[in-house]
C-alpha cells in the first residue's frame, strides 16, 4: 500500500501538487493554553486551502507517541493513497 504524502510548509509548493487526493493538516500545541492558530495561519499563508473538516487539532503533549493520540490516529484512518497530510513542521508528529 502506499502511503499518503507528508509535507511540512517550508518544504512542499502547493502549485505543484498534482496527486489528486484530498489535503488534510494536522495542528498540535501542547498545553491548553497554546493555540493552534499560528499553524493554521502558516498553513494558508503556504497557500494551502484546507477544507475547516480537514484539520485535524489536538492539545496533547509530544512526549505521547503519535500511535497514542486519538485525533492523529483518527486522521491516519482516513488518509488514502494519493492524500497530502501537510503539518508546520515535522515535530508536530513525534
Amino acid at each position: 500500500m502506499t502511503r499518503p504524502a507528508i509535507s511540512t510548509t517550508r518544504a512542499f509548493n502547493p502549485k505543484r501538487l498534482r496527486s489528486g487526493g484530498l489535503i488534510f493538516a494536522y495542528v498540535r500545541v501542547s498545553t491548553i493554553g497554546q493555540t493552534t492558530e499560528n499553524q493554521i495561519r502558516e498553513i494558508e499563508s503556504a497557500g494551502f486551502a484546507i477544507e475547516p473538516r480537514r484539520v485535524v487539532s489536538e492539545t496533547i503533549s509530544g512526549s505521547i507517541a503519535a500511535a497514542q493520540r486519538r485525533g492523529f490516529v483518527r486522521l491516519m484512518d482516513k488518509l488514502e493513497t494519493g492524500d497530502i497530510l501537510v503539518v508546520t513542521k515535522l515535530d508536530r508528529l513525534v
